[in-house]
C-alpha cells in the first residue's frame, strides 16, 4: 500500500446525501467546523450535566488519560476487534471494514505497535479507500514525532493548517491527487494525536475544496469511534 498521505481514499460522485449536521461540515470553513465540535481538552467521559461522574473511574477521566492507562498493544487489539457504531461518519461513507495495516515499506508504520485501516474498498491498484487510519505508537514522544513527520509539507502539499477537534490539536494538509480517477483531483489528510495514538482522517474530491472539509469530518468520526472503543 502506498503511503497514506498519497493514497488517500476516494469517494464516488453523485451519491445521494441527506442534509445533516455531518454534511454541514463540508460547507463551512474548517476552523469554524472544528471549533463548533471542540470540547475542553480535559473534558470528562461519562459525566452527568452537573459534572458528577456517573460510572467507573475510567468514565471520569479524559480521553487522553484513558488511553495512557491502557497499554498500546491492548489499544491496538481493541481497535482491531471493536464494532464501528459512531454515527458521525458522512452518510455516504459505506460499510467500514476494520483491517490491520501491514506494509513494511511504509515509513508511517516505522516503530509502531500497528496500524488500523478503516477501509471501505480498494482501487484498481489495490490501494486503500476509506475514511482514515489509526497508528498506535509505543509512547507519546514517538507519536508526536510521527505526527510531525506526516504533517511536514511536501513539494505539492499545502502548508499544514492548524485546527482543534475535541480539544485535541491537529493539522490538515491538501495536495493534488495522483490516483487514476482524474475526477478526484485533490486529497486531504487531517491528523490528530491523542496520547500515543495518531489519527488520520483522509478524503479525495474534485478540486473544489471539499476534500479538506471531508477529511475533518472523518477525523471527527474516528475520534468518536476511539471514544466508544475505550469507554
Amino acid at each position: 500500500m502506498a503511503p497514506l498521505i498519497v493514497a488517500a481514499p476516494r469517494f464516488g460522485k453523485g451519491q445521494p446525501m441527506t442534509l445533516t449536521r455531518r454534511l454541514l461540515l463540508q460547507s463551512i470553513p474548517v476552523g469554524i467546523a472544528s471549533g463548533a465540535l471542540s470540547l475542553p481538552a480535559r473534558s470528562a467521559l461519562g459525566q452527568s450535566p452537573e459534572g458528577t461522574p456517573t460510572g467507573s473511574s475510567r468514565e471520569s477521566k479524559s480521553l487522553e488519560e484513558v488511553l495512557l492507562a491502557i497499554e498500546p498493544d491492548k489499544l491496538f487489539s481493541l481497535l482491531m476487534t471493536s464494532t464501528v457504531t459512531t454515527t458521525l461518519f458522512p452518510s455516504d461513507t459505506g460499510t467500514i471494514d476494520v483491517l490491520e495495516w501491514v506494509d513494511d515499506s511504509d515509513t508511517d508504520l516505522d516503530g509502531a505497535v500497528g496500524g488500523v485501516l478503516m477501509q471501505t474498498g480498494t482501487d484498481e491498484n489495490d490501494n486503500f479507500i476509506g475514511p482514515g487510519v489509526y497508528i498506535v505508537l509505543r509512547n507519546v514522544d514517538d507519536a508526536s514525532e510521527r505526527r510531525q513527520a506526516m504533517e511536514t509539507p511536501g513539494p505539492n502539499r499545502t502548508a499544514a493548517k492548524s485546527i482543534t477537534i475535541g480539544g485535541f490539536p491537529g493539522v490538515t494538509t491538501v495536495e493534488p491527487n495522483d490516483v487514476a480517477d482524474q475526477s478526484m483531483e485533490s486529497s486531504a489528510v487531517t491528523l490528530l494525536q491523542v496520547a500515543y495514538l495518531v489519527i488520520a482522517g483522509a478524503a479525495n474530491s474534485p478540486a473544489d475544496g471539499s476534500a479538506e472539509f471531508r477529511s475533518v469530518a472523518n477525523a471527527v468520526a474516528l475520534l468518536d469511534h476511539l471514544r466508544t472503543v475505550v469507554a
